[in-house]
Parts: C-alpha cells; structure tokens; sequence
C-alpha cells in the first residue's frame, strides 16, 4: 500500500511511503519496484491522529480486498 502526498494531519512535508503488506522483507539492496494497481480514497485531514490510525487500518483493509479480488 502506498501513499503519495502531503501529510495533512501530521506535519505537513510531503511523502511517499509504499508499505509491504502480511509480509517482513528485510532489508532490499538495489531497486525496489512498485506497481500501482487501484486508488483507495482521496488524501485529506483527520482531527486526530486516533481518527486517522482507524482510516488507516480501513484503507489497509480495502487494499486486501482489493487484492485478493485480482489474485
């Protein structure tokens, strides 16, 4: 799952985050390749950052689902 944007809850710097899912990797020497696959929602802010633990846990949620619809 990944993420590209401006961390609006938090502290505003721009990111791109990609994380493995159900899986430890280690660590990856050379390159690593991302493939992107679906959107899940739109970036925006979260009054706290309990509120945005739990959409977290729901967009990871949705990226299995996801998922395992294309497998």
């Amino acid at each position: 799952m990944s993420f590209f944007g401006h961390r609006v809850s938090t502290d505003g710097s721009y990111a791109v985050e990609s994380h493995v899912l159900d899986r430890e990797i280690g660590m990856v020497e050379g390159r690593v390749f991302v493939e992107l696959v679906a959107r899940i929602r739109d970036n925006r802010a979260f009054d706290s950052l309990p509120e945005l633990k739990e959409q977290i846990g729901a967009d990871i949620a949705a990226a299995k689902e996801m998922l395992n619809k294309m497998l």
